[in-house]
């Protein structure tokens, strides 16, 4: 915005004003009588003006030769109107003596942003009436009555800027309202004021016309650059103990006087001085970077005023928690019944847990690990503000709430047990066996041309199976090449060109482990197939299968291993598939326990793994200038025939077996909500790296077995089941291979869900995937865990106070007395006992009941809430939190035998003291 220099200060002189001649030519009116003798735009005796080019924001004056009455000065009488529209800009008028202003007043739009009473680049018309000039009649009159006889017309373009009402930079004065209640004007100088009410209001106010935009939104009552704050430590040079005071802030500007006033209104008490006199906190008045006049100038004394406010002895407030409302009960992270039947007092819950190892509630996509052997949970989450590990895949959570584009994988030997209040599960909760990895077979020692290179790490192991999810069985290995270092059966030079060759440790597919980890085929694994030929390569199959030629005219499969078997469960698993009658003896399917079929649930162990593929040759024809390609050279007496051809022999490692499904147990002592998953599936079998490909056909390793599903178990008060695949039990599908010679698919799992009423078992059906065996019941309470919890939602006392110092606390419960018949609130039947911080109580998680607290700062945008990254861990008492920490909240743990044991039947109120200073 261009910037102009003043013209005409409201104070200026008679000299600044461009004096009217005394000709008697032109004008209307002449010279004599009641007149117009200068104005401020360089007025003629003939009513014109000389300066036509004026600012957005600036005066026009205009002095008569006698005292001017105000009733006469209006729109009518001293007219300005937009040329093109005819519209009448907003303005002032003022009447000092024989000096007449029009001030083109000053509005500001929604974001504080000044409107200048001129718009930039329009033409106006400017008319004083005179005598016979006037259409209206309305004159500029003397106090006398004598009307104006000197008409001015001018025309007037707004094309200079903006200039300065008050030329320099602009200063502020702070005042303190410390009695709303008096009159206006009572205000104290602020800085440095000490023992000031903390009820007080800031009034500052500037000498100049300010840009609001630099000082105050008027519609949000918010500022950028001012800021009303407490420091901590009573050190301004240290300023991370500072802290804003939420405040609404108001501007008003005065068009007349040209001022600007700013009120700092605290939404809570100000804060104390603290409780050390020699070294009491300060408040401070900042003024940020950024506060401008209207003409862009600075602020001249922008240093940080201070005052200290007045002590307030002796005083302490309670904030209670009685339980009469559920206002302040966190229904996410709380299982106990809070205001139980609408009594006004709080009780164990339905299980739950106590919530030891905080809130599970991932936030960033992706995939989140936890570990059942060996997790650890940072001490600034965990009820007991310390370092808790799991190693007995038992989890404690708070809550659980699992975003759609978030998967938590459990791993580990151990089953998963879960305990919180409530669960969301919007993404997937898994315990699902792994894969087998996607398997390379053979290492060719003689390719088909030298472009196909050499896997020089190729170790001669079979594939890996599959880990299984937590408490399930692993996958079996595939079968091993038979060469590791000797020359093979029919005198294949040691070595084929890989380094790192190892001895075989199986040449059959190895079988999946049982359910839960333990035992083998009879306990559920699948069977891993035998290698072929079992003992040394037959010369009797001399038959070319042209039906599984991948090669024409050069790769012959005479003899194979079958695919491994599935592994079973709920249901059982498939054999693998063999191709008769070139392959032994399918991989078999796990076997079901008898004891193990009729449990229901079946929710103490995982699935079982599938079995390995095991090892078979293939052989390949060259012709012999192909025979040059061999590493090592294959001399051409070594080289072994069938029917009279030579051929290369290549042994095809098995894959691996996919990894049982695991087991989880979800109990939520309120509900479950699940929109997402719950996956328990078993793993995929693995597959040859070339299954679907004609160039590298050769890799035709036997196909690993699926794993079984596993089971999963869900326990609340409320289940909440929509749509289908919420529970995943399915098995994994056995992997295939170039040739018919596949692996088995995994059975499926086990899904029991317990609900109080009882789930719709056609309900539970449709939401498992495969629909297969499955059961519910009801939430009874010998379901629930031993431990329950409730906790607040955070407590305020900002309405109140700012900053407060915490004291003490108290906990009363009742205790049932022997005439005891359900009534807590009854003193007859019980008795009430008091729990504060010198009472003898065992810790966590001994105890009837414990109680821990949590802080945080709040944020001043969002009264009640935390400031992202305040929050404390939680502390066995209020008194360890701070001055910086004005939000609060509680948690409560139930021990179920405990409280049975002392007779303990509810808790009746909380109480939390503070200290305003």
């Amino acid at each position: 915005m261009r910037i102009a220099s003043s013209l005409f200060p409201l104070a200026a002189s008679a000299a600044a004003f461009a004096l009217i001649g005394c000709d008697s030519g032109g004008g209307s009116g002449g010279t004599s009588g009641f007149r117009v003798i200068s104005c401020s735009l360089g007025c003629t005796s003939r009513g014109t003006c000389s300066q036509n080019q004026v600012a957005l924001n600036q005066e026009i004056k205009l002095r008569f030769n006698d005292q001017v009455d105000p009733g006469s000065v209006n729109k009518f009488s001293f007219s300005v109107i937009d040329a093109s529209t005819g519209q009448e800009p907003t303005a002032i008028y003022a009447v000092t003596d024989s000096e007449v202003l029009f001030r083109p007043q000053i509005t500001f739009n929604s974001n504080g942003n000044p409107v200048f009473g001129l718009s930039s680049g329009r033409d106006y018309l400017l008319n004083v009436y005179s005598s016979g000039s006037s259409s209206t009649g309305e004159l500029i009159r003397s106090r006398s009555g004598k009307a104006n006889s000197l008409a001015l017309s001018c025309r007037i373009t707004a094309s200079q800027g903006v200039i300065d009402p008050v030329p320099g930079q602009p200063s502020v004065q702070a005042f303190l309202q410390q009695d709303p209640a008096a009159a206006p004007g009572t205000l104290d100088p602020l800085s440095g004021a000490e023992g000031v009410s903390v009820g007080s209001n800031v009034v500052l106010t500037f000498d100049d016309l300010m840009n609001p935009a630099t000082l105050v939104n008027p519609v949000t009552g918010t500022s950028n650059f001012l800021q009303l704050a407490v420091d901590l430590d009573g050190n301004l040079q240290t300023t991370a103990d500072q802290r804003e005071v939420p405040s609404r802030f108001s501007i008003a500007l005065n068009q007349v006087d040209l001022t600007t006033l700013v009120r700092i209104d605290p939404t809570p008490l100000l804060p104390g001085p603290g409780s050390d006199p020699n070294n009491p906190r300060l408040m401070v008045v900042k003024f940020l970077n950024g506060i401008r006049d209207l003409a862009g100038n600075t602020l001249a004394n922008p240093d940080p005023l201070t005052f200290i406010t007045e002590v307030q002895p002796g005083q302490s407030f309670p904030i209670v928690e009685d339980f009469d409302a559920n206002t302040q009960e966190d229904v996410e992270r709380t299982s106990g019944e809070w205001n139980k039947n609408g009594n006004g007092y709080l009780a164990q819950g339905p299980g739950g847990g106590s919530g030891l190892h905080g809130e599970l509630r991932p936030t960033a996509a992706g995939v989140v690990v936890i570990n059942t052997d060996n997790q650890s949970f940072p001490a600034t989450g965990t009820l007991t503000g310390i370092e808790e590990t799991v190693t007995n895949g038992v989890f404690y959570f708070s809550s659980i709430d699992i975003p759609r584009d978030v998967t938590v994988r459990f791993t580990g030997s151990r089953i998963v047990q879960i305990y919180c209040a409530n669960a969301n599960i919007r993404g997937t909760l898994s315990v699902a066996g792994e894969n087998a990895p996607l398997h390379f077979p053979k290492n060719d020692p003689c390719p088909l041309s030298t472009s196909f290179p050499w896997i020089s790490n190729d170790t001669g192991r079979g594939g890996s199976g599959g880990l299984g999810g937590p408490g399930g069985g692993n996958g079996g290995s595939g079968g091993d090449d038979p060469r590791p270092i000797a020359a093979s059966p029919q005198g294949m030079p040691a070595n084929p060109g890989s380094t790192a060759r190892l001895a075989p440790e199986h040449l059959d597919g190895e079988p999946g482990q049982g359910i839960g980890g333990t035992g083998g085929v009879s306990n559920g694994g699948g069977g891993g197939s035998n290698a072929f030929p079992v003992t040394q390569i037959s010369s009797d199959f001399n038959v070319r299968l042209a039906s599984v030629e991948l090669q024409p005219s050069l790769l012959y499969s005479l003899q194979r291993a079958a695919g491994a078997g599935g592994a079973s469960n709920a249901s059982v698993g498939t054999p693998g598939v063999q191709e008769l009658p070139f392959t032994n003896t399918s991989g078999v399917a796990g076997s079901i326990p008898p004891g193990l079929s009729n449990q229901v649930p079946r929710t103490s162990v995982g699935g079982a793994g599938g079995g390995g593929g095991g090892v078979h040759p293939y052989f390949s024809n060259r012709i012999a200038s192909r025979f040059n390609n061999c590493k090592p050279a294959y001399p051409a007496g070594s080289r072994p025939t069938i029917a009279g051809n030579q051929v290369i022999e290549v042994w095809n490692t098995g894959c691996g077996g996919g990894g049982g499904g695991g087991t989880a147990i979800l109990q939520a002592g309120r509900g479950i909500a699940i929109s997402g998953s719950i996956t328990a599936a078993g793993g995929l079998g693995g597959s040859a790296a070339s299954f679907g490909s004609t160039v590298n056909g050769t890799e035709a390793g036997s196909g690993g077995g699926g794993g079984s599903g596993g089971n999963i178990r869900v326990e609340a008060t409320s289940l909440n089941l929509s749509g289908v695949n919420r529970f995943i039990v399915s098995g994994g599908t056995g992997g295939r291979s170039s040739l018919n010679i596949h692996g088995g698919n995994g059975g499926a799992g086990y899904v029991h869900a317990r609900a109080n009423p009882a789930p719709d078992p056609s309900t539970v059906l449709t939401a498992t995937t495969p629909i297969t065996q499955s059961s519910v019941g009801t939430y009874t309470s010998a379901e629930w865990d031993n431990y329950s919890r409730a906790e607040s939602r955070y407590f305020s006392a900002s309405g109140a106070f700012f900053i407060f110092e915490y004291l003490d606390f108290e906990v009363e419960y009742a205790v049932a007395g022997p005439n005891y018949a359900g009534d807590p609130n009854d003193p007859n039947q019980v008795t009430y006992v008091t729990l504060n911080e010198q009472t003898t109580w065992s810790q966590f998680p001994n105890a009837p009941f414990n109680i821990v607290f949590r802080g945080a700062e709040e944020d001043p945008a969002t009264p009640g809430v935390p400031r992202p990254g305040t929050e404390t861990r939680w502390l066995p008492r209020p008194g360890l939190l701070n001055a910086n920490q004005n939000l609060f909240k509680w948690a409560i743990v139930f021990n179920r035998q405990q409280l049975a044991a002392q007779n303990i039947v509810a808790v009746m109120k909380v109480t939390v003291r503070i200290s305003p200073n």
